[in-house]
C-alpha cells in the first residue's frame, strides 16, 4: 500500500485545506490569511502552467507545494519556482516525497532549476537537500 499520494488541487479541498494554510503561515511566522491562500486557489485556476499539488496519505490531506515554469529574460532555460512546500509536522516523511514530485512536474514543464522562497531559519534544512543560497528578496508595500 502507498503510504502518500500526490494530485493536482480540486475545488473540493479547499474546506480541509484551510487549516494546513493556517498551520504554515504560523510556521514560518506569517500572519493567517484564508483571503491570500483563496487568491492562490484563483490563481491556480487561471495562470497558465501554474500547478498546486496536494499530498494525501490515505484519504486525508497532509501537505500541499505549488510550481510553475517561468520564461525570463535573464537566463537562457526556463525556471522552477516554488512559494511553499508544506507537510505537516507529523508527516514530515511525505516532505522529500513532495519536493520530488514538484521537481519531476518542472522537468517536464522545461525547467532547468527550482528556486525556492524560505524563511532565514529553514536555510539550513535545504541545504542539506542540495539546494544553495541564491538571492535575497526584500518587500515594500506600495
Amino acid at each position: 500500500m502507498k503510504r502518500f499520494n500526490v494530485r493536482l488541487l480540486r475545488i473540493d479541498d479547499v474546506p480541509q485545506l484551510l487549516p494546513l494554510w493556517s498551520k504554515y503561515c504560523e510556521s514560518i511566522g506569517e500572519k493567517v490569511d484564508a483571503g491570500r491562500f483563496l487568491n492562490i486557489v484563483a490563481s491556480y485556476l487561471k495562470v497558465p502552467g501554474y500547478m498546486f499539488l496536494v499530498l494525501e496519505s490515505g484519504e486525508k490531506v497532509v501537505g500541499f507545494a505549488d510550481c510553475l515554469a517561468l520564461e525570463t529574460f535573464f537566463e537562457p532555460y526556463r525556471i522552477g519556482v516554488s512559494n511553499f512546500i508544506y507537510v505537516l509536522p507529523g508527516r514530515s516523511d511525505g516532505s522529500g516525497f513532495l519536493a520530488g514530485w514538484v521537481i519531476k512536474c518542472l522537468k517536464r514543464m522545461g525547467a532547468k532549476e527550482l528556486r525556492i522562497s524560505c524563511k532565514d531559519r529553514l536555510v539550513p534544512f535545504w541545504e542539506r537537500h542540495k539546494f544553495v543560497e541564491y538571492q535575497h528578496f526584500m518587500k515594500r508595500e506600495l
